[in-house]
């Protein structure tokens, strides 16, 4: 112990008399550990980390199948992602064996209205398996009894934590008090413990359940028809594979047809199943940057080592063994690492905040990113690692061999081990920085191009508001459609607003509704085979509000003549349907009756910007009354500024409906790429970052060159050499290793760029103008580092150089 504190202490003083090196090295090594470290918290609270219930390594999500539905153009993507009706839940529970007991849970949104100010929340309907199912107790009150779900029961409600703290004081006599959903009465029985949350993976709701119902309860507005996720936990020593198969044989057996079955995914895997492969790559990308610190840091001990040569051999000379030599050398790493180390923490802690901040609300299960002891034992080991990588190279090239040819005056051959070293180091560094740049530079090519696609709608000076009309106050249609129409004229009203209309689903929302249709003409045994539809329930201003041009035909009118059904259909659906004659006055069969085509509308991308346009039917409002519709404000000037009086305009028709999502169309838009932006975003700023790395390497390698060949360069400029062949020979060696970094690391994101391929758009992921655009901020970075060093060389005059060097 007593050598290690000396070598500490001449590790320190060492490092404070070189303070410049100390500086660049440690904060090198703070930026690969802290992004690694950050990186890794995210990875380890989204992907590793257990769920927060009871054996959670037991709970499992099941879907049902219908292979039927891969073929459908709207379906295929859900084909193996299906829920379970309250009968077809009830059939599994009584006939498997597998799961100690099983659940189906679903969401919708509802009006609170009477605490605080009318508002639109995230309600749950749940059997009464679930909450044991998962293990957990409720905080205050209780949960729901067997039996009290089901048409006829009593309206009960259990509200989040965090509802019970904002609206009503934490008040501990909350239970057996009422609250006011979609103006029907619920009595409170229980309040969910903090930060308990379990979203149906496959809705479009994203916030966390505000409040739980039990299923089926009058006025939930949710019958046992409708569709539910299905959970359950494995009984202890029951495989995966076993409960699948065995479940998959009651589902297909209670459906009466072969193509239905069933999928089980463990509840972990199918929670980040959509963020796994985006965090696995930002983690490689990230052990990149880390290892190119790592070459950095290693370089300029190289060079530190190269100027302790004599410091090195008088030590020698007095006795010091090898060993000795070895571990100093390597306890200056460690010293170098483990104030990096620190440092790297620190970054991390801000890192991690700063990225779970700016992550896309698609990112599941931020809510368990923490940096504890865990993710510290992982930055400590990354240190220790770090430290043995970057200390290896100076303490073995420093070695008794190379010592003894320094005694015995052979520097130059020790020189040149070195140098064969360094020029290793920047080869590896200039490879890596160059995948890491690639990779950046295709997604940002990638997400150019999503960004330009035309969504087939305009998003300038358009605002958007969600309202839902309540059943209790508007049952009749023509109630619902009054109360729209009079919100559009009270809207339309406003000064700046040029026209209001109203969708039942938003393009980009993350909403949507499919359904069945039959072709007058065509027909169809077997049920799969009929054409499935996006569908929208508009109000006729729509298409102009968003700008949506029109193909063929008129648009939908206020006033059918003849009470004839009228229908709107984009051009896909036109060009699938009928491919070869004109789609207008075709007929439609849609819920049960014919709807007759009097236009056809441009395409308009729906669900996401990167997916082709999928055929789409537009309904109109007055016939079809849907309650819950979005308000498309077309206006003149800035769309945001507006919020304030809409929502004035919006309460002076109905002060007790709650308005969600006021916002503009250009936000909406922005956030349907925000997980492309985002890992864009931290990969090319980690490429950035290695490139910054590599360069700041490149210039050390000159600078020692340039300083190694003082004498030669002054002899060759006093004989009258030209200082353009100096310049060119000192940057030749350079040069070579550079080019053939930069080839490596072509050849390196070449092999690498299948793994890209899921995440581009547009482009291929080996796009070539991405790449030449990466070697090219590759090569400006290399000339812009050797420089400094070169000019350097350049001024230098032979004179003084030469006397210096007597």
């Amino acid at each position: 112990m007593g050598t290690l504190g000396q070598d500490v202490t001449f590790a320190l003083r060492t490092l404070r008399r070189r303070p410049a090196f100390a500086a660049v090295a440690i904060a090198t090594i703070a930026l690969g550990i802290g992004a690694a470290t950050a990186i890794f918290t995210i990875v380890d609270g989204v992907l590793l980390r257990p769920l927060p219930f009871r054996n959670a390594g037991e709970l499992v999500t099941v879907w049902q199948t219908d292979t039927r539905f891969r073929d459908q153009t709207t379906l295929r993507r859900r084909w193996d992602r299906l829920w379970f009706t309250f009968p077809e839940y009830q059939q599994w529970r009584a006939a498997q064996r597998s799961f100690s007991d099983v659940a189906i849970y679903g969401d919708q949104e509802m009006a609170l209205t009477g605490v605080g100010e009318p508002t639109q929340v995230a309600v749950s309907t749940a059997t009464p398996s679930l909450l044991p199912l998962l293990g957990t107790r409720v905080s205050l009150g209780r949960w729901f009894l067997p039996g009290e779900e089901g048409p006829g029961t009593e309206r009960l409600a259990v509200i989040s934590h965090e509802m019970w703290v904002s609206r009503f004081g934490s008040d501990p006599t909350v239970v057996d008090r009422f609250i006011t959903l979609d103006d029907a009465r619920y009595r409170i029985v229980g309040v969910m413990p903090a930060g308990f949350r379990l979203r149906r993976l496959t809705s479009s709701i994203a916030d966390a359940a505000v409040v739980w119902i039990p299923l089926g309860s009058d006025g939930g507005g949710q019958q046992f028809d409708s569709s539910y996720e299905g959970i359950a936990r494995l009984r202890p020593g029951v495989p995966l594979d076993a409960a699948m198969f065995e479940t998959d044989r009651i589902v297909r057996a209670a459906a009466g047809r072969a193509e239905r079955g069933a999928r089980i995914v463990p509840r972990l895997e199918a929670e980040t199943a959509a963020a796994r492969a985006p965090l696995v790559l930002l983690g490689a990308g990230v052990v990149l940057l880390l290892l190119i610190a790592c070459a950095n840091i290693t370089m300029l001990l190289l060079g530190e080592a190269s100027a302790r040569e004599h410091e090195i051999a008088t030590r020698t000379a007095f006795g010091a063994s090898a060993g000795r030599i070895v571990r100093q050398l390597f306890t200056e790493s460690a010293v170098i690492a483990t104030a990096g180390g620190l440092l790297g923490v620190m970054l991390a802690w801000v890192g991690t905040r700063l990225l779970v901040a700016v992550a896309p609300a698609s990112m599941p299960r931020l809510d368990a990113v923490v940096m504890d002891l865990r993710v510290l034992a992982v930055a400590l080991g990354v240190t220790v690692g770090a430290a043995l990588s970057f200390g290896l190279a100076p303490a073995v090239s420093t070695s008794r061999r190379a010592v003894a040819d320094t005694l015995r005056g052979s520097a130059r051959q020790a020189g040149r081990r070195r140098s064969a070293l360094l020029d290793a180091v920047v080869v590896a560094q200039v490879a890596m920085s160059l995948v890491l740049l690639a990779g950046a530079s295709v997604l940002g090519r990638s997400l150019r191009a999503l960004w330009t696609v035309d969504p087939g709608f305009t998003t300038d000076g358009v605002l958007t508001m969600s309202v839902t009309a309540p059943e209790s106050r508007y049952a009749e249609r023509s109630a619902v459609g009054e109360y729209y129409a009079r919100l559009a004229q009270r809207l339309e009203a406003l000064p700046g607003v040029q026209r209001v209309a109203a969708t039942s689903n938003l393009p980009l929302s993350g909403r949507n509704s499919t359904t069945s249709i039959d072709l007058e003409g065509v027909i169809t045994t077997n049920p799969s085979e009929r054409p499935n539809v996006q569908r929208r329930v508009v109000t006729p201003e729509y298409f102009a509000a968003l700008d949506i041009p029109l193909r063929a035909g008129r648009g939908l009118s206020n006033a059918p003549a003849d009470g004839v059904n009228e229908l709107v259909i984009d051009e896909t659906m036109a060009r699938r349907s009928w491919p070869n004659e004109p789609a207008l006055g075709k007929r439609v069969l849609v819920f049960g009756a014919w709807f007759t085509v009097v236009g056809v509308v441009g395409d308009v991308r729906h669900t996401r910007l990167d997916e082709d346009e999928q055929p789409t039917i537009y309904l109109p409002h007055s016939r079809v009354a849907t309650r819950e519709m979005t308000m498309v404000l077309a206006t003149s000037g800035d769309p945001a500024g507006l919020a304030g009086a809409v929502r004035s305009a919006t309460w002076s028709v109905d002060p007790t409906i709650p308005i969600a999502e006021l916002e503009p169309m250009a936000s909406r838009v922005a956030r349907s790429i925000s997980p492309e932006r985002y890992r864009t975003t931290l990969l090319g700023a980690f490429g950035l970052a290695a490139a910054s790395l590599t360069a700041v390497g490149v210039f050390g390698v000159v600078a020692r060159t340039v300083s190694q060949r003082r004498r030669e360069i002054a002899i060759r400029l006093a004989l009258g050499a030209a200082r353009s062949s100096i310049a060119r020979a000192i940057t030749r060696d350079q040069g070579r290793s550079v080019v053939l970094g930069l080839a490596l690391g072509l050849v390196g994101a070449w092999l690498l760029s299948p793994l890209l391929g899921r995440f581009v758009f547009g482009i291929g992921p080996a796009d070539p103008v991405a790449l030449s655009g990466a070697v090219a901020l590759m090569v400006f970075m290399a000339v812009l580092a050797a420089l400094p060093a070169v000019r350097r060389a350049l001024r230098t005059d032979p004179g003084l150089a030469l006397r210096q060097e007597q």
